[in-house]
């Protein structure tokens, strides 16, 4: 299964994923729980990451709300599957997400990246980023995911802490 997980904006706490609507208050983000571990070392060694993926190993049916409908083109969307107008003038959008082959961490830009990136990702300027090979199979996308987890993991544990926060 593929879940989410929360992290605390100001100390980097993880709790594990909740259904329950207004659980937590805006002091916690969402996060993929696979890059959780991950993205709390780093930004608690001083690496502030700005957004993160962990790859959508399983093909998923979702649900976007437009809150300004005239501000979208749901029709130049990629995998929307329903587009239906609400009562309060909001759209509900049903959209198809693909597998997604890909992980990546995006850095804040006056953070001092290490020149090297974990086994098996790319640096790309203020991003770090791992690609795998597509495969219909969902659990060879999750032992993709799960591997490239473990380097990431291993290599933000080796890191050291960052001393000063800005690159000059």
């Amino acid at each position: 299964m593929y879940t989410m997980a929360y992290m605390n904006r100001d100390t980097f706490d993880i709790i594990d994923n909740s259904n329950i609507e207004g659980y937590l208050d805006d002091d916690f983000f969402e996060i993929d729980d696979y890059i959780a571990k991950p993205v709390q070392t780093l930004n608690r060694k001083g690496y502030a990451t700005r957004f993160c993926c962990s790859g959508h190993p399983f093909e998923t049916v979702n649900e976007i709300i437009l809150l300004s409908p005239e501000d979208e083109d749901p029709d130049s969307m990629p995998g929307i599957v329903q587009s239906k107008l609400l009562p309060d003038g909001t759209v509900s959008l049903t959209v198809r997400q693909a597998l997604d082959c890909e992980a990546y961490i995006s850095f804040e830009p006056s953070i001092c990246l290490p020149e090297s990136a974990p086994e098996g990702w790319r640096r790309f300027g203020d991003n770090i980023r791992c690609f795998w090979p597509y495969s219909d199979d969902p659990l060879t996308c999750m032992l993709s995911v799960y591997e490239a987890m473990r380097k990431l993991t291993e290599w933000a544990d080796s890191l050291p802490d960052m001393k000063e926060k800005n690159c000059e």
